[in-house]
């Protein structure tokens, strides 16, 4: 009996040639910088393809780090593909020693347990957390129509939606860009029920 091959594959089972060739026949498809056949990635519901992606995630990250914005959003299925770089952010009241690396932009974040989710071994935001994240980018705009689904996307995973959201930025008095964030979530209103 044959070897099987896991679910994803990268240049450590195949080379990366034949592994692109092999997509363009239909016989993979993309997963982040991995590749996975297609009978496996279009066929594992929500919570397995979050899964899927945290494995595609999971070699890349460096211990300790934490998957956030436009990253967290492509983990949890609201963001079409894994932004290059990776957004990351450690947590600040850890200490993780990292070095700079042009594969992530790293900062440093209050994040309190409740907004923090681990899918296999992939820490990341919330879908809440990563919601009011994209909320509170900066006006240069940046919060464009990808970042207005991905944020009505990311509401309505969670029971509460806009208003989950607009509690937790009512109880953050100094939150940065709140009232940006508000802003925002006001304009949505249509699209993202109470």
């Amino acid at each position: 009996m044959p070897p099987s091959l896991p679910f994803l594959l990268g240049p450590a089972e195949l080379p990366l040639a034949e592994l692109h060739a092999a997509r363009l026949d239909g016989e993979l498809v993309g997963v982040g910088d991995r590749f996975s056949p297609p009978d496996i990635a279009r066929t594992v519901d929500v919570r397995g393809a979050r899964e899927l992606r945290a494995l595609a995630l999971f070699p890349r990250l460096p211990a300790g780090l934490v998957v956030e914005r436009r990253t967290a959003a492509w983990l949890h299925g609201a963001w079409a593909a894994p932004p290059a770089p990776l957004e990351l952010c450690v947590r600040s009241d850890h200490r993780v020693r990292v070095s700079p690396d042009v594969a992530w932009t790293l900062r440093q974040a209050v994040l309190p347990p409740d907004e923090l989710v681990v899918v296999r071994g992939v820490l990341a935001t919330s879908p809440l957390r990563t919601a009011l994240d994209l909320l509170r980018l900066p006006p240069d705009g940046a919060f464009d129509g990808r970042h207005r689904s991905a944020v009505v996307t990311l509401l309505l995973m969670g029971p509460r939606g806009r208003a989950e959201a607009e509690a937790v930025l009512d109880r953050s008095p100094h939150l940065p860009h709140k009232q940006r964030a508000l802003d925002r979530l006001h304009a949505l209103e249509r699209l993202v029920p109470t």
